[in-house]
């Protein structure tokens, strides 16, 4: 059956840990079928170059301004964040290479498995036990019994898919 609903998620983001439970629970509600798909990345700007600010800009202090609100509210939105989820802010912060989880997560939606427990693993592992689940050799979510039937074949999958790089 095609899925009714795609969820898009990003293992790199607290974000998306915070709104994992709740997910749940409305999936759990409504007879839908989903697929899971990671999100590979984000735009911030048009070009890595940093946008210039030319000495003489009438709007320098505004912009300065702005810039000093924006930093306020992320630092009080990872702080609310991470007490939510009974973590630190530090480990709220943590910034890592999600692409092993996300191909795992993939991997998982070809072979058809509902991947629910594998996803709040990696995002646990990631982000309360801070576990280097960028590593492949560590997504040691893996090894856990609940997920003993995923192992093998997403192992292998892994292993053969950075062969091709």
């Amino acid at each position: 059956m095609d899925p009714r609903l795609v969820v898009y998620l990003d293992f790199s983001g607290i974000s998306g840990f915070l709104a994992l439970q709740p997910t749940y629970d409305l999936l759990d509600e409504v007879d839908v079928s989903v697929r899971w798909l990671p999100i590979t990345g984000i735009l911030n700007r048009m070009s890595n170059k940093a946008p210039s600010e030319p000495s003489n800009d009438p709007l320098a202090a505004y912009k300065a301004r702005r810039k000093k609100a924006r930093d306020q509210f992320a630092e009080a939105e990872l702080k609310r964040n991470s007490q939510l989820l009974g973590i630190t802010p530090l480990q709220a912060s943590r910034t890592f290479d999600a692409g092993n989880a996300h191909i795992g997560l993939l991997y998982l939606n070809q072979l058809g498995i509902d991947p629910r427990d594998y996803i709040a693993l990696i995002y646990r592992a990631a982000f309360v036990d801070e576990k280097p689940v960028e590593d492949l050799q560590n997504i040691w979510v893996l090894n856990q019994p609940d997920l003993g039937h995923m192992k093998r074949p997403v192992v292998k999958y892994l292993k053969n898919s950075r062969k091709n790089y």
